[in-house]
């Protein structure tokens, strides 16, 4: 079995039951495993659907008997059993106990009882499964994605340069820190002055989501049908709000019929009429127009493709009133904005739009923009910005019973995790390492340019001792192409050397989400860890 699968990322701890998979439903691996995944008891079907054969077939899918031979591999009549365990009709049972139960008929469909059980719904072996390094991204989902209920992170995590120096991985390692993630959800729960949306887009890790669930969040800000479907089948019982301006009429369709969303973003006439026509005139509607700002003091700025005028607002809320149940105003400073008085300013656009409109308005809507500590750009203390929103919401004078919404990622995300790369080579200052802007490492490349935290772990010492002289270095990726690069200054030790691994540090907020298999690359493994962020965001 792998040194990574149940050291580092705990499955066990998080009370997943290997035994009870999804729905679909896998055996329990007994000595006599039933390949077919029949039923064990006389009174209730399993889900997947089983023959309950004798006086009534069901007419879905079922054995045609003595004379019909199933394409699949059924019974071979009376005197051949099938390897699978089919029944050997009305004298013998398979052992794995197949009902005869002559009163009901399984309405989910019965299974045409193959030779082979499909690989996807069984377990191969009586004891544990091995899991292949390979395979642990797709695993820590599936597992995760019928495990919404664990009590907390595992007490027994180790750190980063102990799984280093334990693993001494060939791929990229990303670490991620359960309790400071639940630390910043907790810490804006409890301190932000309305409610808090988690921005999905900005990481959908498993483990980042439950730890978010797990630290008070139970609202989701949506962008696609994707992020709408992957929320909802890890929280069920979360709220999902569909909050981009632009969507197709049968994603709104599905959002509202399938999932039961009725939160909207848009910031046009022709995306309300969508949005009406979509949900048959629906009564219940959340509406939220998008308003434009400004470019404002923020690293990334979101106002050149989506947002309303001050006059297309005005128009929009007065055609939006009298359909909407809920009629509220959005907006985005911009990422990892560096300013509280953005805010500020952008409350004031939206109380003139209100005063112009003269509509009553039920929420306001923030949006993003919470920033998070970088190398050379060490934002205000986060209270400044929890401030400075609740001021210019006051300033609105609301009706009583008004709301006030905000959309969070990076700042809850960013220190939670780190990234772990090896140096495959030096050419002077230069350093060649097993990722890169195509896989998690966009933020870093050219486009953006951001810079991140480092510091170099040798697998042969636990604790890196600093050197006196220190240089900045800039990276290479793996891929064949030289646009993947990324500047940096990145600041190492000069003795860093082939074969040494640097710990990439405040690196939750949407590089993972980028990765892509660019050249064949982009393979990661997982680990929770306990260390401490590499950089502290004033606030926290």
């Amino acid at each position: 079995m792998s040194t990574l699968d149940k050291e580092y990322l705990n499955m066990e701890s998080f009370t997943v039951q290997i035994e009870e998979q999804d729905k679909a439903g896998t055996n329990k691996n007994n000595d006599e495993q039933n390949t077919a995944d029949t039923n064990k008891n006389d009174e209730v079907q399993d889900k997947a659907g089983t023959n309950k054969n004798n006086d009534e077939q069901n007419t879905a899918d079922t054995n045609k008997n003595d004379e019909v031979q199933d394409k699949a591999g059924t019974n071979k009549n009376d005197e051949v059993q099938d390897k699978a365990g089919t029944n050997k009709n009305d004298e013998v049972q398979d052992k794995a106990g197949m009902n005869k139960n002559d009163e009901e008929q399984n309405t989910a469909g019965t299974n045409k009882i193959n030779d082979e059980q499909n690989t996807a719904d069984t377990n191969k072996n009586d004891e544990k499964t091995e899991i292949d390094d390979n395979l642990l991204i797709d695993i820590v989902p599936q597992i995760l994605s019928t495990a919404t209920t664990f009590s907390s992170y595992p007490s027994d995590l180790h750190s980063i340069d102990k799984v280093i120096s334990d693993l001494q991985p060939e791929i990229p390692l990303y670490c991620i820190r359960p309790k400071v993630i639940e630390s910043a959800a907790n810490l804006f729960v409890s301190s932000f002055p309305g409610r808090v949306l988690y921005a999905a887009k900005c990481n959908t890790d498993p483990y980042i989501l439950q730890m978010l669930w797990q630290g008070g969040i139970r609202h989701f800000d949506c962008a696609s049908l994707g992020e709408i479907e992957l929320i909802y089948r890890h929280f069920p019982l979360g709220k999902i709000h569909f909050m981009h301006p632009l969507k197709t009429k049968n994603s709104i369709r599905k959002a509202y019929f399938d999932y039961g969303i009725r939160d909207f973003s848009l910031d046009s006439i022709e995306e309300l009429n969508k949005i009406i026509e979509a949900t048959a005139s629906g009564s219940d509607l959340g509406l939220f127009i998008r308003v434009e700002l400004p470019k404002g003091i923020a690293l990334h700025d979101l106002s050149g493709k989506y947002g309303a005028s001050v006059i297309e607002s005005i128009n929009i809320l007065r055609q939006a009133r009298p359909i909407a149940k809920q009629l509220g105003i959005c907006f985005h400073v911009g990422s990892q904005c560096l300013e509280p008085q953005c805010y500020e300013h952008a409350f004031a656009i939206v109380s003139d739009i209100i005063s112009q409109a003269n509509v009553k308005i039920d929420v306001i809507d923030a949006g993003g923009g919470f920033p998070a500590s970088y190398p050379g750009s060490i934002p205000p203390s986060l209270d400044l910005f929890f401030l400075a929103i609740k001021r210019g919401f006051d300033a609105l004078n609301l009706p009583e019973g008004a709301l006030l919404w905000c959309e969070p990622g990076r700042a809850l995300v960013s220190a939670a995790c780190s990234l772990v790369v090896k140096v495959m080579a030096r050419k002077n200052h230069t350093l060649y390492i097993n990722d890169g802007i195509y896989g998690n490492l966009a933020d870093a490349g050219p486009l953006l340019d951001w810079r991140f935290p480092v510091r170099l772990v040798r697998p042969d010492q636990l604790s890196t001792t600093k050197t006196d002289e220190e240089k900045n270095f800039t990276f290479y990726g793996p891929t064949c192409d030289s646009l993947d690069f990324m500047d940096g200054p990145f600041v190492l030790p000069n003795d860093v050397k082939v074969d040494d691994y640097i710990e990439i540090g405040q690196f939750g907020a949407y590089n993972s989400a980028f990765r892509t298999s660019f050249n064949g690359f982009g393979e990661t493994m997982t680990a929770l860890v306990n260390d401490d962020p590499l950089m502290i965001t004033p606030g926290y």
